[in-house]
């Protein structure tokens, strides 16, 4: 669609995270993730600047690892730049489909409690299959840790485990994929804690959750008593 003045019209962005950048930065990064890539020139017509302004809005971006760029050799003189968004970038962007889960999880809460239930048990064993046969007593604790922690990295949590000077242990998620759905039903997270128990033997407590606005989620556990000497 184009103005009066032949100028494509940008229509305003919704509000999201984005809305934290400059206009400027904002509209460049809304006509890159339009395109899918685009030089500076083509970015300068779309948004009213110079093609000068335009490559340092870019730069500022490139620093703040929004976008990155690859050079084409196309004739003589310098190679091209031809820019494209992150996936940092991607993220700042609206998405209703994480509302809409989170509304999803209320929903089946309140009018659908046992598909919720049976949802959450088959995400846990599904989860517990991950993991290497972690809660057997035989296998040392800190090679439970091990495998368990790596397991929920790859599961996206972004896990880390950290022994305290009283020798009790933090498990903490710097990132959680089911945020989305804990803020419809805080009861998955029960069921990721009871999965954490299997492992570490019980007395997990929760120190630090992001669904109450933390910015991580950390639980405390102690390792368990030595096993009696046969």
């Amino acid at each position: 669609m184009t103005s009066a003045t032949g100028r494509r019209y940008i229509p305003p962005m919704l509000p999201s995270a984005l809305s934290f950048l400059p206009p400027t930065r904002q509209q460049l990064l809304s006509e890159i993730r339009r395109r899918g890539e685009a030089r500076a020139e083509e970015l300068a017509d779309s948004v009213g600047i110079t093609v000068g302004g335009v490559r340092q809005q870019l730069m500022a971006l490139y620093g703040d690892g929004l976008v990155v760029y690859r050079e084409a050799a196309e004739g003589p003189g310098r190679p091209k730049h031809y820019y494209r968004v992150t996936p940092a970038a991607e993220a700042l962007f609206p998405d209703y489909a994480r509302d809409i889960l989170s509304s999803l999880a209320g929903y089946l809460e309140a009018n659908a409690p046992a598909v919720l239930e049976a949802f959450l048990e088959r995400y846990v064993r599904d989860l517990q299959r991950t993991i290497a046969r972690p809660a057997e007593p035989a296998i040392p604790f800190d090679e439970r840790l091990r495998v368990l922690v790596t397991s929920l990295d790859r599961q996206g949590f972004m896990a880390e485990c950290e022994r305290a000077e009283d020798g009790s242990y933090y498990l903490n998620f710097f990132h959680c994929p089911l945020l989305q759905l804990a803020r419809g039903t805080p009861r998955i997270c029960e069921f990721t804690r009871n999965a954490v128990e299997e492992v570490v033997g019980g007395g997990v407590r929760r120190e630090a959750w992001r669904r109450d606005g933390d910015a991580l989620c950390s639980y405390r556990f102690n390792a368990p008593a030595p096993r009696p000497a046969p």
